[in-house]
């Protein structure tokens, strides 16, 4: 988010001559690494269960918030604008982020709600 938020406070990024929209394409890695990174993050820790059950749905969420934050962001930065395509491609980053999650660990077991909520089964 750091790097990210960086990136979006220098005010006039160089363009480069390229075939393809190498400022959409920089959106759709960076908020596609950025969302696996929280999916990570949140499945891993175990103060708040809900999360760590739903850590997928939770980093989707969290990374499209994020990028239209950026773009509101971006609007007080002098030479920069917010772009709605922008957070489009940043919602396409953390989809397909999503859809790798998805694919990749299809097979991994994920945690039961019983597993998630460690203290509350000490008891049993």
């Amino acid at each position: 988010m750091a790097f990210i938020f960086m990136l979006s406070s220098i005010p006039k990024l160089p363009t480069f001559r390229a075939p393809f929209d190498v400022q959409t394409l920089a959106h759709v890695v960076f908020f596609a690494v950025l969302c696996f990174l929280a999916e990570r993050a949140l499945y891993y820790q175990h103060a708040y269960p809900s999360l760590r059950l739903n850590s997928l749905w939770a980093a989707f969420v969290l990374t499209c918030i994020y990028g239209i934050l950026d773009e509101i962001h971006q609007l007080y930065v002098p030479g920069r604008w917010a772009d709605i395509y922008d957070v489009v491609a940043d919602s396409m980053g953390a989809a397909i982020a999503v859809a790798w999650l998805r694919t990749r660990f299809r097979g991994f077991r994920r945690p039961t709600e019983k597993e998630a909520l460690p203290s509350l089964t000490q008891g049993d």
